[in-house]
């Protein structure tokens, strides 16, 4: 085999070629070779593999490729080219090439099969609530203020019966476990304000730099004074809307946000900024009552407007195909998704479901005339 390889070179020195190779494979640290080859000499020496991957590359090129092709790039998989004639060097070639070097046709069938995967792993997130619409909100907090509004307030109460039976766990844990609810909850909605104030914050730099930009072309800007929202978003309007705050252009001040992170989004009544009052225990029986209220009164709003429901949706739609587009990587492996083919299994059931029932929904022959 060393003199096919000889042949198939065309620098005059394709030993030096071969031998760098092994040299490099010698050195893996992650290298698999075979247990009689430890077993032959008492360990795993660096001489002890480069004459194991020696032999076996003058024995059987498939056999290496197959084994070891992986750690190859595109220069070292060249040597083996001139050996394409051999059905099982060609198979491992071809398939080994897909992978540092896709061709075209190579590349658009990675990407439908990344899709698909993608489009499987999101259905079964649908059945884990990833898309409920308090779990999106609080992973992008600014785009569910622009397409949504302010998040309606509904407070944890014990004896609660809501989708996921969190109700029923309520009343056998007793006070215990709503009050570890509330915690959790508050701390959601406090991580949730903090978020928010770095994505408007971000969003202002960025504004700010377009703005000065624009002024320095001559060019006009957008006006001052104006809501902040996503790029290219209409900002969501209608009955029972309104921006988590009442600041410039609905958006809530420094004083506010603050607030936001001690009381949830629901906030509390107007008042200043005494210490000793944040910490009386009549002022947090008077928050919590204000909560409730601010509570009560979002849901009837939101019963007032027949809007929040559709915009609610879009923001949905939004949000599935940020994650479809690979834009949720904060909060999933794309990497592991994408080479995952347990997901594929959704699309082998699809397809002979769609096979089947095509050829039961295909017209019968008409009879031949007698």
């Amino acid at each position: 085999m060393w003199g096919a390889l000889r042949e198939g070179s065309g620098d005059g020195s394709p030993r030096v070629s071969i031998q760098s190779l092994v040299t490099l494979l010698s050195r893996l640290d992650d290298l698999r070779v075979p247990a009689s080859v430890a077993r032959a000499g008492g360990g795993q020496t660096e001489e002890q593999i480069r004459g194991y991957l020696e032999d076996l590359v003058r024995r059987d090129v498939g056999l290496f490729l197959e084994r070891h092709g992986h750690h190859l790039g595109a220069e070292h998989l060249a040597l083996f080219h001139h050996l394409r004639g051999d059905y099982e060097v060609n198979f491992h070639l071809e398939r080994l090439t897909a992978a540092v070097c896709p061709s075209p046709a190579q590349l658009s069938a990675q990407h439908s099969r990344a899709s698909n995967r993608r489009l499987a792993q999101m259905r079964r997130l649908e059945s884990e609530g990833y898309f409920h619409e308090d779990n999106m909100r609080r992973r992008e907090p600014l785009l569910y203020e622009t397409y949504v509004g302010a998040p309606l307030v509904e407070p944890i109460r014990c004896g609660d019966a809501g989708e996921d039976g969190d109700g029923a766990a309520c009343l056998a844990g007793g006070v215990s476990h709503a009050v570890s609810m509330a915690m959790l909850e508050k701390e959601d909605e406090r991580a949730a304000a903090e978020r928010l104030s770095a994505q408007r914050k971000e969003l202002e730099a960025r504004e700010e730099t377009e703005e000065e930009a624009d002024s320095d072309g001559g060019d006009e800007g957008p006006p001052r004074g104006g809501s902040i929202r996503a790029p290219g978003v209409v900002p969501a309007r209608g009955p029972g809307w309104r921006l988590a705050g009442g600041g410039l252009g609905g958006r809530a001040t420094a004083e506010e946000l603050s607030r936001a992170r001690l009381e949830g989004w629901g906030g509390g009544p107007g008042r200043g900024d005494d210490a000793d009052e944040e910490t009386r225990p009549d002022v947090e029986l008077e928050r919590e009552a204000h909560r409730e209220e601010d509570g009560r009164r979002e849901a009837i709003r939101a019963e007032n407007d027949p809007d929040r429901d559709a915009r609610l949706a879009e923001f949905g739609r939004v949000m599935r195909e940020r994650f479809l587009s690979g834009e949720d990587g904060e909060h999933v492996d794309y990497a592991a998704m994408d080479a995952d083919e347990s997901l594929d299994d959704t699309w082998r059931k699809e397809a002979a479901q769609d096979a089947e029932d095509a050829y039961f929904d295909a017209p019968s022959p008409s009879p031949s005339e007698e």
